[in-house]
């Protein structure tokens, strides 16, 4: 909800923030979606709080965020960091970071939730976590952390 306006399911919900915050064909930018969800939380919580956002490509950053209990927007992009060669987790694609692994051999893996989508062949695949090699798909990786402080604290 945003101020006063419903939407009847969380698809209308996000078609109307994508195409409010300069969504496009081809994608979302992760300015872009920086500054559209800055907007929409000073939209829906008017004066009431102070939105911090910050974009970053770094493993101990994001370990931060989660170890402090706020989930991490991933965005996947080898379009348009020019790296058009490589097999990495997803071409172009947005995830929900919820978790980490650090294992012993110095493996780091980002656990990610993938809120699914739409099949080629007009299938969609479902919502699932997947736990994702760091190093392998770092050079493809912008990832946006969210915290806000709420007026008299």
């Amino acid at each position: 909800m945003i101020g006063k306006k419903r939407f009847r399911s969380k698809a209308e919900h996000i078609n109307h923030l994508y195409n409010r915050y300069r969504g496009r064909p081809w994608g979302m930018s992760a300015r872009g979606f920086a500054s559209g969800l800055q907007a929409y939380l000073r939209d829906s919580l008017g004066n009431s709080a102070t939105v911090l956002l910050r974009r970053f490509n770094d493993f101990s950053l994001y370990k931060s965020e989660i170890d402090a209990g706020r989930p991490v927007a991933v965005k996947f992009d080898k379009w348009f960091s020019l790296r058009w060669l490589g097999g990495y987790a997803y071409d172009y694609h947005w995830t929900v970071g919820t978790g980490y692994e650090m294992t012993e051999t110095g493996l780091l893996w980002l656990i990610v939730q993938d809120n699914g989508s739409k099949r080629a062949n007009g299938g969609f695949a479902a919502s699932r976590e997947r736990r994702i090699d760091y190093g392998a798909n770092r050079a493809v990786i912008t990832m946006v952390a969210l915290d806000f402080i709420q007026a008299g604290q």
